[in-house]
């Protein structure tokens, strides 16, 4: 799980995100990822488009990535983009934990 401290997701921290999960993925290349993004209250369009190149990424690898706890403006932009049909966002944790089969 990838807990995203950032209250700003800018060029500079999705940077920081993705290396997180570059380094994560390499360790684990057939887990599900669950990127926690609570503290997460604003997403510039460039990082939209960097969400979904590594939404695609995990597709390719057939791996899940799931997006919790987004707030409710970056869910907004993320349903009026309609990305939320790309990826998979869940409420909280626990759900993202239950839906891979670990008890939360």
């Amino acid at each position: 799980m990838i807990h995203v401290l950032a209250h700003d997701l800018g060029e500079d921290n999705i940077a920081s995100v993705r290396g997180g999960i570059t380094d994560a993925v390499s360790q684990s290349p057939s887990l599900p990822f669950i990127i926690e993004m609570a503290n997460v209250k604003f997403v510039p369009s460039l990082t939209l488009g960097a969400l979904v190149r590594l939404v695609n990424e995990f597709r390719a690898r057939r791996q899940r990535l799931i997006f919790v706890s987004l707030q409710p403006t970056v869910r907004q932009v993320i349903v009026i983009t309609r990305l939320d049909r790309l990826m998979e966002i869940m409420d909280d944790v626990e759900a993202a934990l239950r839906s891979v089969g670990v008890a939360g």
